[in-house]
């Protein structure tokens, strides 16, 4: 799959990978976990976060890579609508290949904004 990385993938050069998804000498590091934490409470998950990262030291793990994300939302103040995170309207990006999963309604509202 590594071979597969610079030719047919096309994906970047270990090179142009972030720190922490690679080592020093540009070979891909190895990741043996993914812990991913959400929460409406952004205080509560901060808590949250802070209490595992310091019983994954107890323990010995070591974490390489730490990013926070946040919910999208588009429109005026108290109108917002969620936005997906690859930049497709809510329901766009799931596409529908039988004519029976086509909603009588319509395509969606938001339709067309991001795609």
């Amino acid at each position: 799959m590594r071979n597969l990385a610079d030719s047919e993938l096309q994906d970047p050069k270990l090179s142009d990978w972030d720190a922490g998804w690679r080592n020093a000498d540009t070979t891909p590091s190895a990741i043996h976990a993914l812990l991913l934490l959400a929460d409406n409470n952004e205080k509560g998950l901060q808590q949250v976060a802070k209490d595992v990262l310091s019983q994954s030291a107890d323990f010995g793990i070591q974490v390489r890579v730490q990013e926070q994300g946040k919910r999208l939302k588009e429109g005026p103040e108290g109108k917002e609508h969620d936005i997906e995170h690859f930049g497709y309207a809510d329901g766009v990006s799931q596409p529908l290949y039988l004519s029976d999963d086509v909603s009588p309604e319509g395509p969606s509202p938001t339709a067309g904004i991001w795609s």
